[in-house]
């Protein structure tokens, strides 16, 4: 978090609650040091019958604005141990709004455990977490402190013709002002379950023939399975990309799309006026190296 010099969670005063059925847990920080006023965070547990959900919420008390240049959520689960019962394999798309990770055991038996962020959340960047020795994983909902610090550490990868795929933003919060960030986690029994359940939530289910990586004389099929309008699509290179609605086929929206730009290509859907999800293809006679920012498939 940024106002002028970098202020850490960990100079925070805290203060902790519990509902009296005990079914909301709230954790409170407030952080006053290089401030006007307290930036109050609060992170907030809230179990329902069949899922929980974890909001984050942020409250300029100073009187004058404060930039949150990174917030990071760190999911420190157990990806190290090659045992099935102690430890468990992610999935994850970090997409904007179509954004979603999965947890599942490692001999694949459900139940898988989905997490998804609301309409007001998405996800931009991610890494590792250091305090876990390389294991465990942080996604970014903003990455504005990250990005540069990144591009510090990874000459070779920025300095090599590749660059961030998705944007790094900010938090701007004015005297008063507040907002919250909200993560639901469900239990799926499979993966048509992870499918469906990102449908119910608003997301996008990407079905993609035949895959990811595609020779340039050669057309994909996409399928889009959401309960949102999708407005446009559009492609990263427009006068290499060739891309066709094809109509629908029950629930799906169908496209074809086909590159002539090597590399990484991207697509991105806009669904209403905001809310932005992106793909990456590659044609696999030039494979530029993955970052840590942009799309991922599963």
């Amino acid at each position: 978090m940024d106002d002028g010099q970098h202020v850490p969670l960990s100079g925070a005063t805290a203060t902790y609650s519990t509902s009296a059925d005990g079914t909301i847990q709230t954790a409170n920080y407030q952080m006053t040091s290089g401030l006007t006023g307290p930036l109050v965070m609060a992170s907030v547990f809230a179990m329902q019958q069949s899922y929980f959900t974890w909001t984050l919420s942020f409250t300029n008390l100073g009187s004058s604005p404060v930039i949150v240049g990174d917030i990071a959520v760190p999911f420190p689960m157990n990806t190290a141990s090659p045992q099935f019962t102690s430890s468990v394999f992610k999935h994850s798309v970090i997409s904007g709004s179509g954004s979603f990770i999965f947890w599942m055991r490692n001999n694949s038996v459900g139940p898988y455990l989905l997490m998804t962020p609301d309409q007001n959340t998405g996800f931009e960047y991610w890494d590792t977490l250091a305090s876990e020795g390389g294991d465990g994983y942080e996604a970014y909902i903003h990455s504005a402190v990250a990005d540069p610090l990144a591009e510090a550490q990874y000459p070779t990868v920025t300095n090599s013709n590749a660059r961030w795929r998705l944007p790094h933003t900010s938090l701007t919060l004015a005297p008063g002002a507040s907002t919250n960030y909200t993560l639901k986690f469900q239990w799926a029994n499979d993966y048509d379950g992870v499918r469906q359940a990102l449908v119910n939530e608003g997301k996008v289910d990407v079905h993609v023939v035949p895959g990811m990586t595609l020779p340039t004389n050669l057309f994909a099929e996409i399928a889009l399975n959401t309960t949102q309008q999708i407005t446009s699509i559009t492609a990263e290179f427009p006068d290499a990309t060739e891309l066709q609605s094809t109509g629908r086929h029950g629930p799906y929206q169908l496209y074809k799309v086909q590159f002539s730009q090597l590399g990484e290509n991207m697509l991105t859907s806009t669904m209403g006026p905001t809310r932005l999800c992106a793909w990456n293809s590659l044609s696999p006679s030039r494979l530029k190296r993955f970052s840590r920012n942009g799309p991922r498939s599963w």
